[in-house]
């Protein structure tokens, strides 16, 4: 599994560090900071609109950021798409994998997904 995390880390630092922050934040509201159930291990983009503060025009190209480096999948029609974080080759959400190695290690999840320091988990 932690090739699988090397290879999840490598594709991030394709995108900017703002797309990397607003998976941090994508990962938050789908596992720890919804308060109505929606689809399992998915963020609902009109909540994540309101909880990181930006705008449809300023986080469609940070998200197709996203979508580009193989990060996140859009599932669902525009505006009411949900967001869901890609899935390991066990079909385990990639952000709750290194959420979880990060646990174990004791480093922060920000440091490994938007700042690469992918060294910490050794």
């Amino acid at each position: 599994m932690m090739d699988e995390i090397q290879e999840f880390v490598k594709r991030l630092a394709g995108a900017s560090p703002q797309a990397r922050k607003l998976l941090l934040n994508i990962h938050e509201l789908a596992y720890h900071g919804r308060g109505q159930a929606r689809s399992a291990g998915a963020a609902y983009l009109p909540e994540l609109y309101e909880s990181c503060g930006l705008d449809p025009d300023e986080m469609y190209p940070k998200l197709k950021e996203l979508v580009a480096v193989k990060a996140i999948e859009l599932e669902g029609e525009y505006p009411f798409e949900d967001v869901r974080v890609t899935r390991s080759t066990q079909g385990e959400d990639m952000m709750a994998v290194v959420e979880e190695k990060c646990k174990a290690a004791d480093v922060k999840l920000r440091d490994v997904v938007v700042e690469l320091q992918m060294q910490k988990l050794k």
